[in-house]
């Protein structure tokens, strides 16, 4: 059984001598708990090429914490919608319901330990005046495992330390002005949105699409159709995601995605690969047409309702 919540957070970057400022006194604390320390272990999984990753996706086990058990962050905008399963017997392999909201990411390709990340973590929790938790400040050590990538090359370790801001029950402006005590005692806004994405940034940039390079009058042509196609299928993969999460308005937006693609690969017909491309439309056009019927269904329900 799976359950999932919205997750708010922001990241500082700390250094060794950072002391965390008293956080009394902050709008709306009404009482800061003592800080309670945890020893968490989490290996975080993907396919080979990284591609959840890419798409802001993230899968790991994690043990120890209040909150162990297998998890699959997916993006919200600039929140994570976070799905959690049980720890149960399964560690090299993770459970299906979390894999099965990332299939059209997956397309079939298996997944693996990617990263190990093992954190110290001191927690301490901000409370409102009536005792309801409102954030937790988390100051993070983490030693972070890679394997190696193939023969001949060493597995890397990093380490570095960290401080989270997780909202539960507050809300923007108290962490804003926990960000600002954080600030003030020489912490700085990270600029990496996990901790996995950090230690696998260069693997990332290996595997993800070519940069669109200028030449004497602009983009090359077919670098610029090339990601155009990507961002559109990037589109397409999130709208499935949404789709598969049962999200509102995911049957539209993915119906708007593939016709959006498809049309692009016929505007470019001219200089695309006719046999490449076109039972990728026929493919477009079928998804498009039980799309259609799904979000009819979903406009009548929708005025049923209403009457």
């Amino acid at each position: 059984m799976t359950s999932g919540h919205l997750e708010v957070e922001a990241k500082y970057d700390v250094d060794e001598a950072f002391q965390l400022p008293a956080l009394e006194g902050v709008d709306g604390v009404g009482a800061v708990d003592a800080p309670v320390e945890h020893e968490l272990e989490a290996v975080y999984h993907d396919a080979a090429d990284l591609r959840l990753l890419r798409a802001r996706v993230t899968l790991r086990r994690r043990t120890g914490g209040g909150d162990a058990g297998w998890h699959l962050k997916l993006p919200a905008g600039s929140a994570r919608r976070e799905l959690h399963a049980p720890l149960g017997r399964a560690v090299k392999r993770p459970p299906r319901a979390l894999v099965a909201p990332v299939t059209g990411l997956l397309r079939g390709a298996p997944t693996g330990p990617v990263a190990t990340l093992r954190t110290r973590r001191v927690v301490t929790c901000l409370r409102d005046v009536a005792g309801r938790l409102l954030a937790e400040v988390a100051d993070d050590h983490v030693t972070a495992t890679v394997p190696a990538p193939g023969p001949g090359r060493p597995a890397e370790v990093h380490t570095w330390r960290e401080v989270e801001v997780e909202l539960v029950h507050g809300d923007g402006a108290l962490a804003a002005a926990v960000g600002e005590r954080l600030v003030a005692a020489g912490a700085s806004a990270s600029t990496t949105a996990s901790k996995v994405g950090r230690v696998l940034a260069a693997r990332l940039a290996e595997n993800g699409p070519a940069p669109v390079t200028q030449g004497k009058k602009g983009p090359r042509a077919g670098e610029f159709v090339r990601a155009a196609l990507a961002e559109q299928v990037a589109g397409l993969e999130a709208a499935d995601v949404l789709l598969r999460t049962e999200q509102p308005d995911a049957v539209h937006q993915l119906r708007i995605s593939a016709r959006r693609l498809r049309s692009t690969l016929a505007a470019l017909r001219a200089v695309l690969e006719p046999a490449a491309t076109h039972e990728i439309r026929e493919e477009l056009r079928w998804l498009g047409g039980q799309l259609s019927e799904a979000r009819d269904d979903e406009v009548a329900l929708a005025h049923l309702r209403e009457l």
